[in-house]
């Protein structure tokens, strides 16, 4: 598989190659090396950390298939859910953002870097925080629509792996990929990794797929806590400051209430299906109100689309 994937890889450079040489008149002779290796510099540590992340990301796994049963695989991988649309909102406003901390980071605009940076996060936090709030409440409801009674269980998998939402929402690695500080984030795989290794060994052998979602967890969230410390010392704030911590509380207050919504849906109705859709609709219906009421869908920029605001 390597081998194919190689020579796949090898077929595509060549085919390039040509082609620009071809169509744009691109020669050898007009290469900037001392460009080159700049881009080198940058790229190396990036790709030697998806070589090694990969087996952090997959060491859970990997656990399971070797100490467990296919059964428990199974579970755990039902309860391996992901929601879709999380993670299309964090690549959106992170291809925005990206190139725009670049831009600062070639006159050395922490301020400016960290500014932007702190907008996506409170962007990517409005919208995170209740859709975590509310899955984490009704999980067994949408594993037992989707998958029956007899994945129920998958619901605490996917209950864990849901709280990586709140530290991907984050976006750890954004200001030192702006900054080219792609051997800090090589570092970080190497410890989340290790971290997967070491510790998935011992909770995956006494606590099962509990265990490994438990592994994944706490393996991601040090590399990305490892990435911001990194991030607070090359900005050159406080933790206080680093991140919006004022607006996940507020957020967070602003979230609770609209809970009891869920809890009368789910006392009163019968049937998961009816349940999870009254829920919803109530839920961020009440929801929407409080956020608008404290600015927070005008800062999410919906506000013209939501209430036809100019």
């Amino acid at each position: 598989a390597i081998v194919g994937l190689t020579i796949h890889a090898i077929i595509r450079f060549l085919f390039l190659f040509f082609y620009l040489i071809s169509y744009y008149r691109i020669s050898i002779r007009k290469i900037r090396f001392d460009y080159l290796k700049k881009q080198w510099e940058y790229i190396l540590p990036m790709g030697a950390g998806m070589i090694v992340g990969s087996l952090g990301k997959h060491a859970d796994k990997i656990f399971l298939l070797s100490l467990l049963s296919a059964n428990d695989f199974a579970i755990y991988s039902i309860g391996n859910l992901n929601i879709p649309f999380i993670a299309m909102l964090y690549g959106a406003i992170g291809s925005v953002i990206l190139p725009k901390i670049s831009t600062y980071s070639k006159n050395n605009e922490h301020g400016k870097a960290s500014t932007l940076w702190k907008n996506m996060i409170l962007k990517n936090a409005i919208i995170t925080i209740p859709v975590v709030i509310f899955f984490f409440i009704q999980a067994e409801s949408l594993f037992i629509l989707l998958f029956t009674e007899k994945y129920v269980f998958s619901a605490n998998i996917f209950r864990i792996l849901l709280l990586i939402l709140l530290i991907q929402m984050l976006g750890h690695g954004y200001i030192l990929r702006g900054f080219a500080k792609t051997k800090t984030i090589f570092y970080g795989k190497i410890i989340r990794t290790l971290i997967s290794l070491v510790l998935g060994y011992f909770l995956v052998t006494y606590l099962g797929v509990i265990g490994a979602a438990v592994t994944y967890l706490v393996s991601f969230s040090v590399n990305a806590f490892y990435q911001l410390e990194k991030t607070r010392q090359l900005c050159h704030v406080k933790w206080f400051d680093l991140l919006p911590w004022i607006d996940f509380f507020l957020i967070t207050l602003i979230t609770l209430p609209s809970i009891v919504s869920i809890l009368i849906a789910n006392y009163l109705i019968e049937g998961v299906f009816l349940q999870l859709s009254v829920s919803s609709v109530l839920y961020f219906i009440l929801l929407i109100i409080p956020l608008y009421k404290s600015n927070y869908i005008d800062k999410l920029g919906l506000n013209q689309i939501l209430f036809n605001k100019k």
